[in-house]
């Protein structure tokens, strides 16, 4: 959620909960105002699904990192595009995917790609890691 909407939000259950309890005392009410505004704004921090925690993983891969190091922070999302290879598309020079009989994907040039989920609503967000020289020059998020 965006922090103006939840600002916004906010203000709105306060509005509510002043509202809503006439009888209260002040108190009271000031009480339920702030756990109201408290509530949302923390709704900020909270995983609704795969994808928050895989933007804050990719962005803490910095650049002049080493492969090994982007692997040990990215190494539990899944790899690839997840786009088969076609004749249509050209392969690049990155890593080949190391899984045993796994079918060839398009890959990215000097890059390696990270998805968090392969669901249909996020399959296509990659993250993109891009190496000159054996280090990370450039962190690119795709959304789907």
């Amino acid at each position: 959620m965006d922090a103006s909407v939840a600002w916004a939000f906010a203000l709105l259950l306060a509005g509510l909960g002043i509202q809503s309890t006439p009888s209260a005392s002040v108190g009271g009410r000031a009480g339920a105002v702030v756990l109201l505004v408290l509530l949302s704004i923390g709704m900020r921090w909270v995983d609704w699904d795969s994808r928050k925690p895989f933007l804050r993983d990719l962005y803490s891969v910095r650049p002049g990192m080493t492969p090994e190091q982007v692997e040990s922070i990215m190494g539990h999302y899944l790899g690839g595009t997840g786009w088969p290879e076609s004749p249509f598309t050209t392969s690049g020079s990155a890593p080949e995917d190391s899984r045993a009989g796994a079918p060839r994907e398009l890959q990215i040039a000097d890059s390696r790609v990270y998805r968090h989920t392969n669901e249909g609503w996020g399959n296509s967000d990659w993250g993109v890691v891009r190496f000159q020289d054996g280090r990370v020059v450039e962190v690119t998020f795709s959304p789907d």
